[in-house]
């Protein structure tokens, strides 16, 4: 029995590494926050774009995003995503492919931290559509709003540690439903490029009655415009309780001004 239980997971672990890697080289579609729920305090700035892609795998489904972003102003950003998917179909021996598009975001800063000084500040807001088919697609119209916050310790920015609260809203069946969500994670410094993450969240902005949840795991940044995370999670409260899971992203960043990015995608020189 344990041997099964060994034999299902590392086939478990292996498939989500071979799609994590196709979805890597078959989609230039690469989007940074994602797969952690709490966002960081910062926007990407005027004339910056980032492309992302990122992957969640558990026994109930297997789960890819796509997303582009781009600085609109030094204090504006804005994002549009795409989710796909293959969900395994209670008390049937049967897969349904699932998709839903757009999630449309807007980030907006109220004031950008400095290390071991005052915090940074975002609020942001958007609307995940119920256009699409399956699982993720929202069962009404609605909308989110949230803010962030991100302290940063040590002048290389060593220790981040990113907060965040918000509402969403979604309209069903001439019923108004409202969704409470926070979060709390963190970002270490390792070892050069590597760092080590963790969150702690209660809801998710963009899904209505989402449970509680925490993840682990790894942040590596090759260089100033190329970043890979790995983590794993499981949810452990809430109607929606979601089983133990693997989630892996990459995200590209494109400067048109010049010059590179810190770990969290604030510019640099």
């Amino acid at each position: 029995m344990l041997i099964n239980q060994k034999n299902m997971l590392n086939q478990k672990i292996k498939l989500f590494l071979l799609v994590t890697i196709l979805n890597i080289f078959t989609f230039q579609n690469i989007y940074a926050v994602r797969p952690f729920i709490t966002d960081d305090a910062t926007v990407i700035g005027k004339n910056r774009h980032e492309l992302a892609t990122w992957t969640f795998i558990n026994n109930e489904h297997y789960e890819f995003w796509h997303s582009y972003s781009a600085g609109i102003t030094n204090k504006i950003e804005i994002f549009v995503a795409l989710c796909y998917g293959i969900h395994n179909l209670e008390n049937e021996n049967k897969k349904q492919f699932t998709y839903a598009a757009p999630l449309l975001q807007t980030k907006f800063i109220l004031n950008e931290y400095e290390p071991n000084s005052y915090p940074g500040l975002i609020i942001a807001a958007g609307s995940d559509l119920p256009f699409g088919k399956g699982l993720f697609v929202p069962n009404g119209y609605g909308g989110f709003i949230f803010a962030s916050a991100t302290q940063c310790l040590g002048n290389e920015e060593e220790v981040l540690i990113h907060a965040q609260i918000g509402e969403n809203y979604l309209r069903v069946d001439k019923e108004n439903l409202f969704g409470f969500n926070w979060g709390i994670g963190t970002q270490i410094k390792l070892y050069s490029g590597l760092h080590g993450v963790a969150e702690l969240v209660a809801g998710d902005p963009y899904i209505n009655n989402a449970g509680s949840a925490y993840q682990l795991g790894f942040r590596h940044f090759v260089n100033d415009n190329i970043q890979f995370d790995l983590a794993f999670g499981k949810g452990f409260g809430g109607d929606n309780r979601l089983p133990f899971w693997i989630s892996g992203g990459i995200r590209l960043v494109f400067d048109k001004s010049g010059g590179g990015f810190s770990s969290n995608g604030r510019k640099i020189g």
